[in-house]
This record gives structure tokens, C-alpha cells and sequence, in this order.
């Protein structure tokens, strides 16, 4: 099990692990670009929040894959 035990944005130590229900898990799926549909690959990441800054933040131990540096900022409109 991963310990987290501070915020990597605020630096706060209030932080906790998001329980999903039981049976049930979180996953960040991909899409395809083309057809925008969901695709039947998934990260199953355990996921964190903190009370402070109540950011929310992913984090899967067991990651095998492809890195990419690659990075869209999402629009501020």
C-alpha cells in the first residue's frame, strides 16, 4: 500500500486516500481520438485528496508503460 502523507501541491499534511465503494474501483480510461470513444484500456490508480487545498491527485504503484513529456494546458476560457 502507498503511504502518502503530504500534499505535493500545498504541502499540507491533511491528506487522506479516496475509498471507492466496496467491489468497486477508481480508473482513468483512455479515449480515441478519432472516434471519441472510451477504449477498454484503463489505469487503475489509487486516488488522494487534501483538505486543504482539496486538490486531487492519482497515484498507481504497479505503472507499466509509455512516458510522454507531451502537455496541452487546458484553456482558460
Amino acid at each position: 500500500m502507498v503511504k502518502i502523507d503530504k500534499c505535493p501541491f500545498c504541502g499540507s499534511f491533511e491528506v487522506g486516500s479516496v475509498k471507492s465503494r466496496d467491489g468497486e474501483t477508481f480508473a482513468v480510461p483512455t479515449i480515441n481520438k478519432t472516434t471519441g470513444k472510451i477504449t477498454d484500456y484503463a489505469m487503475l490508480p489509487l486516488m488522494f485528496v487534501c483538505s486543504t487545498c482539496k486538490s486531487v491527485w492519482f497515484n498507481n504503484p504497479n505503472f507499466e508503460g509509455n512516458l510522454t513529456k507531451e502537455f496541452t494546458p487546458a484553456s482558460k476560457d
